[in-house]
């Protein structure tokens, strides 16, 4: 019974947050790149363990290298394991309906993009590994508007094939 439970909660959960997020249309930045970014992670949450991934620096240049220590202490169940930068943008929108009737309204909603993504494999096996990975010149920097916003992580993922992927991030901030 508490297994079911264990997957149950999160799915109500982020079924729960998929309305209150279509309710305020992106308004708040707790939806935009902010606390609640990206329901799936509830779910991805339990599967993290055994995969970390951290850097020395947390402020790096276009054009520099950014160290990734990625440490795996299970390598059970991980499958491919690669490491990468990621850039999302997050950015305003008008958005305009048709009402029952029939005059137009518009709105302000928020959408994402990725604005730079890079990966590279590494080595499966337990241990505390060290990959360098660079970011070009000509990326964004970090960045965060009231309309637009550049949001840099460094990620770890174990790929598995037809099962949610392990996944550990560290967000990094990407100076111009």
């Amino acid at each position: 019974m508490s297994d079911v439970l264990y997957y149950v909660i999160p799915v109500v959960l982020i079924l729960g947050y998929a309305a209150v997020r279509r309710r305020l249309r992106g308004r708040y930045w707790i939806f935009r790149g902010g606390l609640l970014d990206h329901p799936v992670d509830f779910l991805r949450r339990p599967l993290t363990k055994g995969l970390q991934v951290s850097t020395g620096a947390q402020e790096v240049r276009r054009g520099d290298e950014v160290e990734a220590l990625v440490t795996i202490s299970r390598s059970s169940g991980l499958g491919n394991v690669e490491v990468g930068l990621i850039c999302i943008e997050y950015y305003d929108y008008e958005a305009t309906r048709t009402n029952k009737d029939g005059t137009q309204s518009s709105s302000r909603e928020t959408a994402e993009a990725t604005a730079y993504e890079a990966w590279q494999p590494v080595e499966s096996a337990q241990g505390v590994l060290n990959v360098r990975l660079a970011i070009p010149p000509e990326a964004p920097f970090s960045y965060k508007g009231d309309c637009l916003s550049f949001k840099w992580d460094l990620v770890v993922k174990g790929r598995r094939r037809g099962r949610l992927d392990k996944e550990a991030g560290h967000e990094l901030f990407v100076l111009p």
